[in-house]
């Protein structure tokens, strides 16, 4: 059975997603890293984190589905 999900996944926009989407949470890593280590920010670098990093799991089923 095929999902629409496969167009996307095999497509120049489906990379383009995957690549922007792995980017961004690098970014937001980083972004918490900095805030642990130089801020000492701890609670709301966890929350940023989390949510930064949960575009794989939202965009992940849409773009790894065979």
């Amino acid at each position: 059975m095929k999902h629409w999900g496969d167009k996307v996944a095999n497509s120049e926009s489906g990379k383009v997603v995957k690549e922007k989407s792995f980017a961004f949470a690098v970014r937001v890593v980083k972004l918490r890293q900095y805030l642990n280590k130089e801020k000492k920010e701890y609670s709301l670098s966890g929350q940023l984190q989390d949510a930064g990093t949960s575009i794989g799991a939202k965009v992940g089923p849409i773009l790894f589905i065979n």
